[in-house]
């Protein structure tokens, strides 16, 4: 626990403040952080004999995220699909590539880089939708696991994370659903955006939403770790894990954030 503190008091104030300055810092550091995710998944693949092509992974994190930073995030698709077919390309001209190999590369282009790259995109559209993304996975994975451990009995999916409880799930998205909307209307109360009945339902919708896909965020985690034999992606950060173990749920929330945000829901 006083590992969990000290880091948690060391890694706060860097993102807090990198939000805080917003621009090149945020961008800066969400491209680290892609970065060391890119190595954790790589170091978790090998253990199951998926040799992805870390090469390619880490270019395409930069030019992504350089595209991003340009305002161009409507390339990055087609970014995407290049990539992907040169990816597969690799596997047929190198000897020390496979199918699966490819496959495994193409799989941590889309998770963790692109999702965690929509940090980057959601900063075009305030600070409020990052602060947001980040608060709906902490609101879940906090209730759950305190009302796990006062009424949880019943295990929710022993097979991938024997710690999870139907009852803390059940809590996770309850508490974020009744929480996550006073955010947004304190937000939109300082920015001054009128409040509609239909604003307050989006609010409700998207809270629900993200209490559940949080908790599917982490699971999906915790089943990458059980398959490739991991308690943790790695040791990174003393108390936490990696870098993967702190993001598992915050990337699905920025998933839904973002796709809230682009179709002007929220």
């Amino acid at each position: 626990m006083k590992k969990r503190v000290i880091s948690a008091a060391v890694i706060i104030p860097i993102v807090v403040l990198a939000i805080y300055f917003s621009g090149i810092v945020f961008q800066l550091l969400v491209l680290a952080i892609m970065l060391g995710a890119i190595y954790e998944m790589k170091r978790s693949l090998k253990i199951v004999e998926i040799n992805t092509m870390f090469i390619m992974n880490y270019v395409y994190a930069i030019v992504a995220a350089v595209t991003v930073y340009f305002g161009e995030s409507k390339h990055l698709l087609a970014i995407l699909l290049l990539f992907s077919i040169i990816t597969f390309s690799i596997s047929m001209l190198m000897p020390k590539y496979d199918v699966k190999d490819a496959i495994g590369t193409i799989f941590v282009f889309v998770y963790p880089t692109t999702l965690i790259l929509l940090l980057n995109i959601l900063q075009q559209f305030g600070r409020e939708y990052i602060i947001g993304a980040i608060i709906a996975s902490v609101i879940t994975d906090t209730a759950a696991f305190f009302v796990g451990r006062r009424f949880g009995d019943t295990k929710l999916c022993p097979n991938i994370s024997p710690n999870k409880t139907v009852a803390g799930a059940i809590g996770g998205a309850a508490a974020t659903t009744i929480l996550f909307p006073i955010y947004w209307l304190v937000v939109s109360l300082i920015n001054g955006t009128p409040i509609g009945v239909v604003n307050v339902l989006m609010w409700i919708l998207i809270a629900l939403l993200c209490g559940i896909f949080a908790q599917f965020g982490d699971l999906f985690a915790s089943s990458i770790k059980r398959y490739c034999g991991l308690k943790d992606f790695s040791n990174l950060i003393p108390g936490h894990g990696g870098i993967m173990d702190r993001l598992d749920s915050i990337m699905f929330t920025t998933v839904l954030v973002y796709l809230f945000t682009v179709l002007g829901i929220i």
